[in-house]
């Protein structure tokens, strides 16, 4: 299994996984089922000098055999390699963790460290003297969960893959012959498989999103094909008669809200939909008998949606479940040929997706595993749209209250790929970005390495914690930069992130702005979150479709009696640590949001203050897995400055049009559909609210509002009018200037 800590996606650093994302579900899964075949890349040849029978073009690197040092370090591979994971590192490198099913305390994890060339530069274990680690999972925080194999005493053990380590038990999630466990970043509840003719589907609810030493285990029943959970006992496998027997429960891997599991037994692959719970057989060898005819650890390339699956037995053949000039067909990717003691494991791709990892777990003399590489022209969606976004769940990537405040007129740069989630080819991260403890001054986001833009993102007054979402691209060596125009403690939460790889969603903008919500919810109550809760139904509310995988709206907090924040959520997931919206006692602000609908298609805005406030919702568009316009990050240019050049500030009532296509670098074509740009109202002479929409159209609702004399910005995701502009009005009680920066459009 795959992941970089960056995708989470992609899987959390997780790169690859065992599943396939939602956009790819429509088009290579429409039929009943795959049917044997040939695959995307015919026929395998000939076995090569390492007796792996591969398609035409691809080739293999052995890197590892257990008992020997790994070349060029110091380390001695472990026995009997399994589970696997691809973790990216800083300056493109990456991490393959490799589990060891070795018995009797010769378990453990082994980790491969190459660099941005694929160049193997070390080689250190990350856990020791556990029994039989077979497979496991990434977490959203870049962890590995390593899980024994070992009967009712077997745990899961959480370990560190980028340094030599020792992992840390997490009794919490069970004692059972573990095989794999995945963590759906939406909720943050993990999954578990249990390798055992009477095993069961767990899940895990930590106490705390993120931190898995305490917390409630759950067992599935399967009722006709929606799974409900049963409270069970983290002391001993569960065999409650309530509760459903899956079939050797082997590998298993969440994506963009879908889990795939396998038992081996029945030879079959699950599919659960995370958001309904719905479950079905995704693949069923014994009724569709084909080169697959034995299953394991499975992962996904993400570059093509091909599912991978590993054989335990069989022909000893990696399968491949891919579509095939519109077929979906089942057929082998490779084979091990004089490896009959053996079987296939860890099968995980890089980051970038060009580079496979697999294991024949006990080699050609039936003792000594060997771990391999295999390059080759691996595939990619064709006609793929330009970027495209893959939500998150929100992780802080920056505190600097725990370090040092950013002073007056210098920039910190931060790396925001090949970590937590967020992976390597990112081309731009949706961020929320807030300023505490301040004097007033302003923010500027920007790509690392660009010239120090004009453009500020966020404007906040002495004293007065402010929060803005910010869509920004990713600079030099992954990183952006931080300039402070006054010193501030600053806080970075990302909650999504922009690929070119055809599978993520596109986004959708709603054609007339909707409020769902405007409602009062009191202060936070200790022990008691609900209470200061408010959920509301996104999916097919308020022009968001109903298979809507990110909702992009407007979160006002209106009339607040206390300062303090809001945090916005899936429904049904763990409350989260991170703050959406932050205000101050009486001051009116709104803030974009882009959060994933939760379980039953809403989102829960939790009131963190000790006072009471009004909660407004305002739909704006959402990113859907089907067609919608794709995403180009750009440098930040500005089309308007009204305090340029003796221009006039914009009067109470009066509106302005800002032409987008063709400004800059905009490209002066249709196919231009919307543009994300920063507003901001400075100097205003009287409080009030500025409004953005399509030229042509005077907007029904504030895009944000701001109190007589503060300078205050919004994100916007704007539609654009037939002639290529964008409206903003002026609905405050005095004048107020007007800044415009664009940060990327969206685009057919």
């Amino acid at each position: 299994m795959n992941l970089d800590r960056r995708d989470f996606l992609r899987r959390a650093g997780l790169v690859s996984g065992v599943v396939i994302g939602n956009s790819i579900l429509p088009r290579i899964w429409a039929n009943a089922g795959p049917n044997p075949g040939v695959g995307p890349y015919g026929p395998l040849q000939a076995a090569n000098a390492d007796g792996i029978e591969l398609p035409a073009g691809f080739s293999s690197r052995l890197l590892a055999v257990s008992g020997q040092v790994v070349s060029a370090t110091a380390h001695t591979w472990h026995t009997a390699p399994d589970g696997g994971a691809c973790f990216a590192t800083s300056g493109g490198g990456w991490v393959y963790v490799s589990n060891s099913e070795g018995a009797a305390g010769g378990g453990g994890v082994g980790a491969l460290k190459f660099d941005s060339n694929a160049v193997l530069v070390s080689a250190y274990s990350i856990l020791t003297g556990t029994s039989r680690n077979c497979a496991g999972g990434v977490t959203p925080n870049g962890t590995w969960l390593s899980c024994e194999e070992n009967g009712s005493s077997g745990k899961v053990w959480e370990c560190n893959p980028l340094s030599p380590g020792q992992g840390v038990v997490r009794p919490a999630l069970g004692s059972f012959n573990h095989e794999a466990a995945q963590t759906d970043p939406v909720t943050g509840y993990v999954y578990l498989t249990e390798d055992d003719p009477n095993g069961r589907l767990y899940r895990f609810v930590p106490t705390v999103n993120g931190d898995l030493s305490s917390g409630q285990l759950y067992a599935a029943q399967n009722n006709g094909g929606t799974l409900s959970w049963i409270q069970t006992s983290a002391a001993s496998p569960d065999r409650q008669p309530t509760t459903t027997a899956f079939n050797g429960g082997e590998g298993l891997w969440i994506e963009n809200g879908i889990l795939y599991f396998t038992t081996k037994n029945d030879v079959k692959v699950w599919k659960v939909v995370l958001a309904t719970q719905s479950i079905s057989v995704f693949y069923d060898a014994i009724a569709t008998p084909s080169a697959l005819n034995a299953v394991d650890n499975v992962t996904v390339h993400y570059l093509s949606g091909d599912i991978f699956v590993a054989e335990d037995g069989g022909n000893l053949e990696l399968g491949i479940i891919a579509n095939n000039n519109g077929f979906d067909e089942v057929a082998a990717f490779l084979r091990f040929v004089g490896h009959n003691s053996s079987e296939i494991a860890g099968p995980a791709f890089s980051p970038d997706g060009t580079r496979l990892y697999v294991s024949s777990q006990r080699g050609t003399n039936g003792v000594h595993g060997r771990t391999y590489e295999i390059t080759g022209p691996f595939r990619t969606v064709a006609g793929a749209p330009s970027d495209t976004f893959r939500p998150v769940a929100v992780r802080r990537f920056l505190d600097t209250r725990s370090s040092s405040p950013i002073a007056t007129g210098t920039s910190r740069n931060l790396q925001v790929t090949g970590l937590e989630g967020i992976p390597s080819n990112a081309t731009a991260v949706a961020l929320n970005i807030a300023a505490v403890n301040t004097s007033t001054g302003h923010l500027r986001i920007f790509p690392a390495g660009a010239a120090l833009p004009t453009a500020s993102v966020l404007n906040f007054q002495q004293g007065k914690n402010t929060a803005n979402h910010v869509i920004v691209k990713v600079g030099t060596a992954g990183q952006i930069s931080i300039y402070a125009g006054s010193t501030t403690d600053v806080i970075v939460d990302v909650n999504g992130y922009f690929v070119p790889d055809g599978r993520s969603s596109t986004f959708v903008p709603v054609p007339v702005r909707t409020r769902l919500l405007s409602a009062t919810v009191p202060g936070a109550v200790a022990g008691n979150p609900a209470a200061s809760s408010v959920t509301i139904p996104v999916h097919g509310a308020g022009g968001i479709g109903s298979n809507a995988v990110t909702a992009v709206v407007n979160i006002g907090a209106i009339s607040p009696t206390a300062s303090g924040h809001l945090r916005v959520f899936p429904a049904g997931a763990l409350l989260p640590q991170a703050s959406t919206h932050n205000f101050v006692a009486g001051d009116s602000r709104m803030n974009l949001v882009l959060v994933n609908p939760g379980t039953s298609g809403g989102i829960t805005v939790y009131n963190a203050s000790p006072g009471s406030l009004t909660v407004t919702v305002d739909t704006v568009g959402f990113f859907q897995s089907g067609p919608g316009l794709s995403f180009q990050p750009i440098n930040p240019i500005r089309p308007l400055d009204t305090r340029s050049a003796g221009g006039a500030p914009l009067a109470s009532g009066a509106h302005v049009e800002v032409a987008i296509r063709g400004f800059g670098v905009v490209p002066n074509s249709n196919a231009v559909q919307a543009v994300v740009v920063n507003v901001a109202a400075v100097n205003p002479t009287g409080s009030g609210s500025i409004d953005v929409g399509p030229s042509g159209v005077s907007p029904a609702l504030p895009w944000f509002t701001h109190p007589a004399g503060e300078n205050v910005a919004n994100l916007a995701l704007v539609p654009l009018g037939a002639d290529g502009k964008i409206r903003l009005v002026n609905n405050s009680a005095g004048s107020s200037h007007v800044i415009v920066d664009i940060t990327g459009y969206f685009f057919q």
